[in-house]
């Protein structure tokens, strides 16, 4: 693990057990001032990011990291059937936690960050309302998540941080309004978006600034007609104007300040060019702009970033076998490259922690050509920062319809969403007070921060 200390692992094994939890409530916009001048009077010194990786269309995480010892891999291999991975084709790991299992043989690289301390897998992770068993989920003791199994209403969840439906923030977003004044510029944007469109990113003030995969594009048409002078002079009237129609004034600010941006960024961008080789894919684009985003992080006066990414396509309840092992090597490939950069030529690899997020796992048993919507599932945390070689949780028992699943291996999660996330946001930097206020079903579970990183 990049520089940390053995000495920090053992320690931080031997305080598993420790138990936090927070109380509180929705934090005001008045109160997000108030926080905020806080956070800047604490402190808050040196450079971190969080960086999350959406997969679309729920991975089947169930064959990201498979159990390899003699009893489960049985088990697994009867109930997924033609789904199963070879044992022998299983990239084995040894975790601190204890137990044998096995990457996908797509994923070497993401083998090789759990050997080295770097990459930790949350187990059976998902959204809640509060603890469950399957005794609680049948005779209905405990709510249920809204909308279980559904793409969209998952998706919500997932991206909001808590199992609480229509909650029109995401808690990246409301993360940066609590940490904005730690920027040297306020006025710059703290989430950005890679990505495309989506609620993760969005605060109560905080707006993500979205770009495209090849990065920011540039108003074209000032510099290269003969009529540039005279378009140019008309356009800044337009935007000089005032207007009576809100719409219109949004749409004149929003403008005038995506421009602004796109200049600033791409003079940054420009002045700290990075060389490390990408992957010629989509999420190997997406990942190597956030790179270079990172680079011009001291030109532009940030000091905590969040960035937001997405690779679709794990909806796999047809052709699985052919589609899986592609969508895993490109996240590998992916994930390698920016942790190179981050390590190698960047000098971050401690400070920028990334994370995976899909709405949901899939079921053990296959559809004939591939599984189907479930609940809990695997999620996995890169960086210097993470006390890796480790599995958090509990993974799930492999049966249909055992102790965790509630039918064909959609199991009922042992670890919440809230904490999950609540533990990327204490380590970026929020309070213990106001990570509730974020998190508002956090206060449900024992613990608030499950250890994963330091």
């Amino acid at each position: 693990m990049t520089s940390i200390t053995n000495t920090k692992r053992r320690r931080f094994l031997r305080q598993m057990a420790g138990v936090f939890s927070a109380g509180g409530a929705y934090a005001t916009l008045g109160q997000l001032g108030m926080m905020n001048q806080v956070m800047a009077q604490s402190g808050g010194a040196g450079y971190r990011a969080l960086v999350c990786i959406y997969l679309t269309g729920g991975n089947d995480s169930f064959n990201l990291l498979v159990p390899r010892d003699n009893t489960r891999y049985n088990q697994y291999s009867a109930i997924r059937e033609n789904l199963a991975i070879p044992r022998e084709d299983l990239l084995s790991v040894s975790p601190l936690s204890g137990g044998n299992y096995g990457f996908h043989p797509s994923c070497p690289g993401l083998r090789g960050l759990f050997n080295s301390g770097d990459l930790a897998v949350v187990t059976n992770v998902g959204p809640l309302v509060a603890p469950m068993t399957k005794l609680t989920y049948e005779n209905g003791s405990v709510p249920r998540p809204p909308q279980l199994f559904s793409h969209n209403s998952q998706t919500e969840l997932w991206q909001s941080g808590s199992a609480i439906p229509g909650m029109a923030q995401g808690w990246g977003g409301l993360v940066a309004d609590q940490l904005v004044a730690l920027n040297a510029n306020p006025d710059l944007p703290f989430t950005v978006s890679v990505g495309g469109n989506n609620r993760f990113a969005v605060g109560e003030v905080t707006r993500p600034y979205q770009i495209g995969l090849d990065g920011l594009i540039e108003i074209q048409g000032f510099d290269t007609q003969l009529a540039a002078a005279a378009r140019q002079a008309g356009f800044d009237e337009i935007f000089a104007a005032a207007y009576d129609h809100p719409f219109q004034r949004e749409y004149r600010d929003t403008m005038t300040r995506s421009i602004e941006l796109e200049a600033l960024f791409s003079s940054a961008m420009a002045a700290n060019p990075i060389s490390t080789a990408f992957p010629d894919t989509n999420l190997g684009g997406q990942l190597e702009t956030v790179a270079r985003l990172i680079a011009a992080r001291v030109d532009t006066g940030q000091s905590r970033q969040i960035f937001f990414v997405s690779q679709g396509g794990y909806d796999t309840h047809n052709a699985q076998n052919t589609d899986q092992p592609e969508l895993l090597t490109e996240l590998n490939d992916a994930i390698t490259a920016f942790q190179s950069a981050l390590g190698g030529e960047l000098g971050v690899a401690n400070d920028v922690t990334t994370f995976t997020m899909s709405e949901f796992g899939r079921t053990l048993n296959s559809n004939g050509d591939g599984s189907d919507h479930g609940w809990g599932g695997q999620q996995m945390v890169i960086g210097g920062g993470v006390l890796g070689q480790t599995l958090y949780g509990t993974y799930p028992e492999i049966a249909l319809d055992g102790a965790d699943s509630i039918g064909r291996g959609r199991m009922i999660p042992s670890t919440a969403l809230d904490q999950y996330c609540a533990t990327l946001a204490k380590w970026l930097g929020v309070g213990d007070s106001e990570l509730n206020a974020i998190f508002p079903n956090l206060s449900e579970f024992a613990t608030a921060d499950l250890g994963f990183v330091l």
